[in-house]
């Protein structure tokens, strides 16, 4: 079975590229921190730039952080788009990289095409949360 991100065109973009494949069994807990979502605090399979201050998060959780706080998660008081998002393509590339490095040289076949991203609602709650504190990966 493989786990898969999924994606669509961001205002201002015309194509993003498909996420990286990687089978479920997949052990990231030894992910280089640079691979890993502040956010979900998972190796990020859809690497987005945040193109106002450098920062690169999972697709799926910094279009669904837009989409409700508007702000950076990390820096709430910088206002972002879904405009300020970028593929990161050299982050891709490393997690790509350091997947096939985890898995004897071998990834499932990857997708050429993208498909639609589905961002999932967040739960309805009546006061905004803080910004969850970037928490330590275990060594």
């Amino acid at each position: 079975t493989l786990r898969r991100a999924s994606h669509k065109t961001m205002p201002g973009q015309s194509r993003w590229p498909a996420p990286v494949l990687l089978p479920d069994d997949l052990d990231d807990t030894d992910a280089p921190d640079a691979l890993v979502c502040p956010i979900t605090q998972e190796l990020m399979t859809e690497p987005v730039l945040v193109t106002t201050n450098g920062r690169t998060y999972q697709r799926e959780a910094i279009t669904r952080w837009v989409r409700e706080h508007g702000t950076d998660p990390l820096q709430r008081s910088e206002r972002l788009s879904e405009g300020d998002l970028a593929p990161n393509l050299a982050v891709r590339q490393m997690v790509e990289a350091w997947a096939r490095e985890k898995c004897g040289g071998r990834l499932p076949p990857q997708p050429t095409e993208p498909g639609p991203v589905r961002v999932a609602p967040a739960p309805s709650r009546q006061a905004p949360a803080p910004a969850p504190a970037p928490a330590p990966r275990a060594p």
